[in-house]
C-alpha cells in the first residue's frame, strides 16, 4: 500500500512540473506586453491611473493595473490579439485607446495624457499600434498566420519560414527533402555562421524535447502549422534564459474564443509542377536524372471555441 501511494504520488507530482513549466517559460519567452507612462496636460506624472487593457483574445476579457509613484505601468502575459486600452482618474476625463493589434513577444508603448474634466467624458483614440518595441533587446520577426500562408513554401514548417529571413542560410547538402523544399528540422539551417545545433524550437515559450533531439540528430516531432496562430524568430541579442548561440523559434498557438471558428489549408505539388536543374551540360556528363518531387500534398482542418464562455476555450 505504502509503495502504491508513493507511486501515485510521483506520477501526481510528475503531471504537476509538466502542466506548470510551459507556463512559466511562457511568461519569459511567448508573452506580449502593454507599458507606458500617464502625464497631465503640464507634462506631470500621474500615480494611481487604472489602466485597463481589454480584447476579446483574453479570457478574462479585461486585465488592469494602477499606475505606480512616477506614473508608469506595464501590463504583462497578454496573448496577441485586438486591444483596446482605457485610462481612467478621478478628476480627469477618461481616455480610450482602441483598435490596435499586438502581436506575439512584443511589448507596446502606450503613453497618456489625461485633461482635466469629469469621468463621464471620454476621449476616444484610433491608431495603430507602435512599430517598434523600445524595451526589447533581441532581433527579432514576428510571422503572422497571413505571413506564413502567403509564403511560397510546401513544407508548412517554421524552418521552411525562417530561411526567408535576413542571414539565415541552410545547409544545402541535408536540408533539401523530397519536395524540394527546406527541411522541417531547424538544426539543417544556422543564422550568421552560428552552428546549426545551436537552434532552439519552443512551443508557447515552453522547450520541448521532442521538438529538438539534440546532438545533430533530427526532430522527432514536428508541430502541426495549422495550430499556429503566430512564428517569433529571434536571431540574435537572446535573453539569459537561452542556453545556445543559434536562433530562437517560438510557435504560439491559436487559442479558442467565445465565438465558434475554424480554417482550413490545403497545399500541394507534383512532379510536374517542380522545376529542375538538370542542363544540357550535365546530361552530357552521364547525369540522368536529379532529385525531384513525386507527390506531396498537405491539408488541415481546424476549428475551436467556447466550451464555457468566458471560463473555458479549446482549439482542436
Amino acid at each position: 500500500m505504502l509503495e502504491e501511494a508513493m507511486s501515485q504520488a510521483g506520477i501526481a507530482g510528475a503531471v504537476m512540473c509538466v502542466l506548470l513549466m510551459p507556463a512559466r517559460a511562457s511568461a519569459q519567452l511567448g508573452s506580449s506586453g502593454i507599458a507606458g507612462i500617464v502625464k497631465d496636460t503640464t507634462g506631470a506624472v500621474l500615480p494611481g491611473v487604472t489602466v485597463e487593457a481589454s480584447s476579446p483574445a483574453l479570457i478574462e476579457k479585461v486585465r488592469s493595473i494602477v499606475t505606480d509613484a512616477e506614473g508608469v505601468y506595464r501590463i504583462i502575459e497578454l496573448r496577441p490579439g485586438t486591444y483596446t486600452v482605457t485610462f481612467t482618474l478621478a478628476g480627469f476625463s477618461t481616455l480610450k485607446r482602441e483598435g490596435f493589434e499586438l502581436p506575439a513577444a512584443f511589448t507596446a508603448t502606450v503613453n497618456a495624457e489625461l485633461k482635466v474634466g469629469g469621468l463621464e467624458e471620454t476621449v476616444t483614440v484610433s491608431s495603430a499600434a507602435p512599430l517598434v518595441d523600445t524595451r526589447a533587446f533581441q532581433q527579432r520577426r514576428v510571422l503572422t498566420a497571413e505571413t506564413t500562408e502567403a509564403l511560397p513554401a510546401v513544407q508548412r514548417a517554421p524552418a521552411a519560414y525562417a530561411v526567408f529571413l535576413p542571414g539565415v542560410v541552410k545547409d544545402e547538402a541535408t536540408s533539401t527533402g523530397t519536395s524540394g523544399e527546406p527541411n522541417r528540422d531547424l538544426r539543417r539551417i544556422s543564422i550568421r555562421g552560428a552552428s546549426a545545433n545551436d537552434n532552439v524550437e519552443t512551443l508557447d515559450g515552453a522547450k520541448y524535447p521532442m521538438l529538438n533531439a539534440g546532438g545533430g540528430f533530427p526532430t522527432q516531432y514536428y508541430f502541426n502549422m495549422g495550430n499556429s496562430q503566430e512564428v517569433v524568430v529571434d536571431t540574435s541579442g537572446l535573453g539569459i534564459e537561452s542556453q545556445l548561440s543559434g536562433m530562437v523559434t517560438n510557435i504560439v498557438p491559436k487559442e479558442g474564443g467565445n465565438t465558434y471558428h475554424g480554417d482550413f489549408i490545403a497545399a500541394y505539388s507534383s512532379k510536374s509542377l517542380s522545376q529542375d536543374n538538370l542542363t544540357q551540360a550535365l546530361k552530357d556528363g552521364g547525369l540522368k536524372d536529379v532529385n525531384r518531387p513525386k507527390k506531396f500534398w498537405d491539408y488541415n482542418a481546424s476549428w475551436g471555441g467556447p466550451l464555457r464562455k468566458d471560463k473555458l476555450w479549446f482549439w482542436n
